[in-house]
């Protein structure tokens, strides 16, 4: 297999972020690796002669979607509800690529909204490579909270303690 697939991070300046959705984008790098592609992982490195995998495009100026390579793939990683307002910045890449999205519900909601047939349900998983605590390592903590807080989480991690 010669195709190089180019797993790009998209990083606005100063943003804290980044590591929210980095994970998904190496995941789906070591992923394709395992599967016998060529693949590099980048942040904000556009290859024009490899199928560049786009994981926050969001981040993105919406002109951006008629400058990418036709053959682009967008890797959506926001919850697509009513009234986002990281919604509107992805329609316009959703609408012209390729569009995986690690939710189900996600998908749906793509359709409903008319946006695309073309987005696809990519099913989150695991690679070894994104290991980083060995499991010999002691712990003690029952619950990872992993995110920015808003009210849905407040209440969540209120109903926890």
């Amino acid at each position: 297999m010669t195709e190089l697939f180019n797993v790009v991070i998209v990083r606005p300046d100063n943003f804290i972020h980044i590591e929210s959705y980095a994970d998904a984008g190496r995941a789906i790098c070591y992923g394709l690796r395992r599967l016998g592609y060529r693949a590099r992982f980048a942040e904000n490195q556009f290859v024009r002669d490899a199928t560049n995998i786009l994981v926050g495009v969001h981040n993105l100026e919406l002109e951006a979607a008629d400058e990418l390579p036709p053959n682009s793939i967008v890797y959506n990683v926001e919850m697509v509800l009513p009234g986002s307002t990281l919604v509107p910045r992805v329609i316009p890449f959703v609408q012209r690529f390729e569009t995986w999205d690690y939710s189900r519900v996600n998908v749906e909601a793509w359709r409903a909204m008319g946006v695309s047939e073309r987005v696809r349900w990519l099913r989150p998983g695991y690679v070894p490579e994104l290991t980083t605590i060995d499991v010999a390592t002691p712990t003690d903590g029952d619950v990872l909270f992993y995110g920015s807080l808003n009210s849905r989480r407040w209440t969540i991690l209120n109903d926890i303690s």
